[in-house]
């Protein structure tokens, strides 16, 4: 996965992005590289090593995402 988080959750850095879509692109990307979806019990160490790397990625992404869209709409006080 590259390591811009508007690449990672294909997302377009329009200045019109909402917190809606973020979400909804970033729970399409968890479902697609979760860790249990990407892997089995047959899967190497390895392999379950990159889909937690890839699957923190995609969770970084998100956090960092909503955390600017907060800070430049400060609408509903985030915690």
């Amino acid at each position: 996965l590259p390591d811009d988080p508007f690449q990672i959750l294909n997302v377009d850095p329009s200045p019109n992005l909402d917190k809606k879509t973020i979400k909804r692109a970033y729970k399409r990307m968890a479902l697609k590289y979760h860790p249990d979806i990407v892997t089995n019990q047959n899967s190497s160490a390895e392999d379950k090593k990159q889909a937690n790397d890839n699957f923190a990625k995609i969770n970084a992404a998100y956090a960092t995402l909503m955390g600017k869209n907060s800070d430049s709409s400060p609408s509903n006080g985030s915690s």
